[in-house]
């Protein structure tokens, strides 16, 4: 195997849902980026089904990011094989920028951290991140970064904290003096605590736990990433106008898209097309889409649908109609026959049809 890509390493946070597609999704992404999973070098984290020892943590030497035997292709592999949920990955990456378009089209992909710790418990992640204290943060310290605000999230996986709480587990690092300015609502620096409450047994801990987090504890810098929630948002099933009874969930597609790697400029076609949900994705992604069906009915909107001015509801609108005006006729027949009629003269031929 050709020699692994050294470079700064990064935690990576899944989404917790579709996590059939998670995996395949993330290594499609990548590739399509040009970058090998193959060569990406990724550290173990815990096997919470116990097909490992769960307790064997591998030191993460931040001076040495390729100092591990494994890739990203093969703990990716053994994770899906195995059918094991892991929801963060932690790898070496040497190129941030395409990092963060990997984030920002990924569906399954939550949160990309620069890692700055990573250790089986909180207190021994405070001890790590203080030992290189100096290292991480050097550049930061810099008379041109000097006016960069920042903040500390602490996040809790699988399990809530209280205000008092988090407020108490960032004191722990009041020796990382940012020169800058706090701010919460949109800082210059997000640095961020994950606590993984959903690795292996964690579930089961007292709330007491929450003072000092004996579960992975993570720390790390967000990546300014704003993912597709907007995205999604636009082409929800709920906004559009028709949908067919096998229109397929908008999320999906835009896995499907990115699992097979569509970019900009491709040509698609479609022979099932449906209602459309899948060139819907294809086509936001730059691609040019053609599609046919083999029922018309479907492409013309005859079939199902959720809006009152689709074919089908108009059809049923025109039959209400029909039905009232029939109504309206038998009572105006009923108040001609009880008019009085003179000697001689007949009810018009109207009222008596």
């Amino acid at each position: 195997m050709s020699e692994s890509v050294v470079g700064q390493l990064y935690v990576l946070q899944f989404l917790d849902d579709w996590v059939d597609f998670r995996y395949a999704e993330f290594l499609a992404l990548l590739k399509l980026e040009g970058f090998q999973p193959e060569l990406l070098t990724a550290y173990v984290i815990h096997d919470p089904n116990g097909l490992a020892d769960p307790s064997a943590y591998v030191p993460i030497d931040l001076r040495n990011p390729s100092a591990s035997p494994h890739t990203v292709a093969s703990i990716l592999s053994y994770l899906r094989h195995n059918k094991i949920v892991q929801h963060f990955l932690i790898f070496s990456f040497s190129d941030e920028a395409a990092l963060v378009r990997i984030a920002n089209r990924a569906v399954l992909v939550k949160n990309i951290y620069r890692l700055w710790g990573h250790e089986a418990s909180f207190p021994a992640l405070v001890d790590a991140v203080r030992h290189n204290s100096a290292e991480l943060m050097e550049s930061y310290l810099q008379p041109e970064n000097s006016h960069l605000s920042w903040s500390v999230e602490v996040v809790g996986f699988g399990r809530s904290f209280t205000m008092p709480e988090k407020q108490a587990l960032r004191t722990h690092f009041s020796f990382l003096q940012f020169p800058g300015p706090v701010n919460l609502r949109s800082p210059d620096i997000e640095m961020c605590l994950l606590c993984d409450y959903s690795a292996g047994s964690s579930y089961t801990k007292s709330k007491e736990d929450n003072a000092a987090p004996s579960v992975p504890c993570y720390l790390g810098r967000r990546l300014p990433t704003v993912g597709m929630r907007d995205v999604l948002k636009k082409y929800s099933l709920k906004t559009r106008p028709y949908l067919g009874p096998t229109s397929l969930d908008d999320a999906l597609t835009f896995i499907l898209a990115n699992m097979v790697g569509c970019k900009s400029g491709m040509v698609s076609y479609e022979p099932f097309v449906g209602t459309g949900s899948i060139v819907v994705a294809l086509a936001h992604l730059g691609v040019f889409c053609v599609g046919s069906d083999i029922d018309p009915r479907v492409l013309r909107g005859e079939m199902y649908a959720g809006q009152e001015d689709t074919v089908i509801q108009a059809k049923k609108k025109r039959q209400q109609q029909y039905k009232e005006l029939k109504q309206n006729v038998h009572a105006l027949i009923k108040e001609g026959s009880n008019m009085p009629v003179a000697e001689g003269a007949t009810a018009p031929e109207t009222l008596r049809q």
